[in-house]
């Protein structure tokens, strides 16, 4: 766990190192369903929140109504997206539901596929 949180880190500095080397700094918005995955560039300002890129983005219209809305930066939840202001270089991502119980899809898998386990002989 501790080396992803690392990772995440060192991947969202060198993606803020990158944008803000650049004249016209930008935000990322990413979002993936079943139809493919989303990626989003659009020109930050100082007061950008997290809900304003999602509007620019034009990713909310793939969104069910009836879906709640989750977002994070870089991995990180975003409680609030209508007060969370932005930095340049940020990745805001929507993320969605699981459709199926993670636990439940490796236990169906281990049954299926019996591997590792101890077989005494009688």
């Amino acid at each position: 766990m501790a080396e992803q949180t690392t990772q995440d880190k060192n991947i969202a500095e060198q993606t803020l190192a990158q944008n803000t080397s650049l004249e016209n700094k930008t935000v990322q918005v990413a979002y993936v369903d079943g139809s493919g995955q989303y990626l989003v560039s659009i020109d930050w300002h100082p007061q950008l929140t997290a809900m304003q890129a999602l509007e620019q983005s034009g990713l909310l219209a793939r969104l069910s109504a009836e879906q709640p809305l989750m977002v994070g930066v870089f991995g990180i939840k975003v409680d609030s997206p209508e007060q969370h202001v932005l930095q340049a270089g940020d990745r805001l991502e929507i993320y969605r539901p699981l459709t199926r119980d993670p636990m439940a899809v490796r236990r169906k898998r281990a049954e299926a596929h019996p591997v590792g386990r101890l077989r005494r002989k009688l």
